[in-house]
């Protein structure tokens, strides 16, 4: 079974792309890769190398999956097991 190679981009072509596009569906099409791989490089980017990159929103909808209401969560985590959860 052979592994699955990432497609190799460089640090300048992944920089030019992502500071001439206008959103992370752009940077991800043009690069054939994932908005959150993308996002993800963009954000170590930031944090460990200091370049400072434009940023983008991230989508409420991942992957066709809503974002998760916490609070609600929360409630009904609790609401589970009668509100003892955490006490």
């Amino acid at each position: 079974m052979s592994k699955r190679r990432k497609k190799q981009i460089s640090a300048r072509q992944f920089i030019d792309v992502w500071q001439t596009s206008n959103n992370v569906d752009e940077v991800a099409k043009r690069l054939q890769i994932t908005t959150e791989y993308a996002h993800s490089r963009a954000s170590w980017f930031r944090t460990k190398k200091d370049v400072p990159l434009k940023r983008f929103p991230r989508k409420s909808w991942a992957g066709g999956r809503q974002a998760n209401d916490w609070v609600a969560l929360r409630v009904f985590a609790e609401s589970l097991v009668g509100g003892e959860a955490g006490e």
